[in-house]
């Protein structure tokens, strides 16, 4: 995410975050695309309604979703966090697209997931000719873009 969209959140949701700059969220920042900013907003939103009061230490993509690691109290906390973290997968990264249609949606370049999943439902697997992969979650015009 944009050092300047990062910032924005950081001001807006501090009294969240750790002080210790050793929390991966400190050292890092948000390690996300741009696109998921406005749905990490909206659950940062929700969480402060019904209380939360963090830590929150890490907030990443993992295998072309929101990985939210946090401290939460009750389950409330945990359910919101959780289905946050699933829904993530219906949202590009890059650009913020909501609900992407995975039947439109092809896989990178055809190749399969390292662990033999298809890569067909919204992800895409970014540098296995390298030896490598990514995992994104991608609209089609942010994936033909990225080719």
């Amino acid at each position: 995410m944009s050092n300047y969209r990062i910032r924005s959140l950081a001001r807006q949701y501090q009294h969240l975050f750790p002080e210790d700059p050793r929390f991966p969220l400190r050292m890092f920042g948000f390690e996300v695309g741009d696109g998921w900013h406005d749905f990490i907003k909206e659950l940062l939103e929700d969480l402060t309604e019904i209380g939360f009061e963090g830590p929150i230490h890490q907030v990443k993509e993992k295998f072309g979703t929101l990985r939210f690691y946090a401290i939460y109290k009750n389950k409330a906390e945990h359910l919101l966090i959780d289905n946050a973290e699933r829904m993530s997968g219906m949202v590009c990264e890059s650009c913020g697209l909501k609900h992407i249609d995975y039947a439109d949606i092809h896989g990178w370049k055809g190749y399969k997931r390292p662990w033999g999943r298809d890569p067909g439902k919204g992800h895409y697997v970014r540098g296995m000719d390298e030896g490598r992969s990514w995992t994104k979650t991608l609209c089609n015009y942010c994936h033909l873009s990225e080719i």
